[in-house]
């Protein structure tokens, strides 16, 4: 997810997240992966479509993130690209340095690379077809 915060420097940050959906009667997987690695599930909701209904799992504490990507990918078809992305925006890490030019330059480059790593994301996510880019 991207986020906005004034305090940052650009404005917004990003908060890695992992999300499954599944229908209601199929979500005692949700429960497993709740059970054993926390995060919370979202309450039940409804397709006007006449779907079945479906829950979701959440888990956003990045101290954990990898671990969890790192055990659930063997077991991923659709979804590998994006845990994979993901294991990279994570392994990106943070700017490790006091001296602030260098930071700033750090900083940049981290961004940029974050930037290109969502962006992929958002495109691997979109459903439909895609709209053209123009330059």
């Amino acid at each position: 997810m991207k986020l906005k915060n004034k305090a940052c420097t650009l404005g917004y940050y990003y908060c890695p997240v992992i999300k499954i959906a599944l229908r209601s009667r199929d979500s005692k997987v949700l429960d497993i992966l709740h059970k054993q690695y926390g995060g919370w599930i979202d309450k039940e909701r409804k397709h006007p479509n006449g779907q079945s209904p479906s829950r979701c799992w959440v888990f956003k504490y990045k101290k954990h993130l990898s671990e969890i990507l790192k055990e659930l990918y063997p077991h991923l078809f659709i979804k590998k690209k994006q845990a994979r992305i993901l294991m990279d925006f994570i392994e990106a890490g943070a700017v490790k340095t006091r001296n602030q030019d260098k930071m700033n330059k750090e900083r940049i480059a981290l961004d940029s690379k974050r930037e290109i790593l969502y962006k992929k994301i958002l495109t691997l996510n979109h459903r439909g077809v895609l709209p053209a880019e123009t330059e």
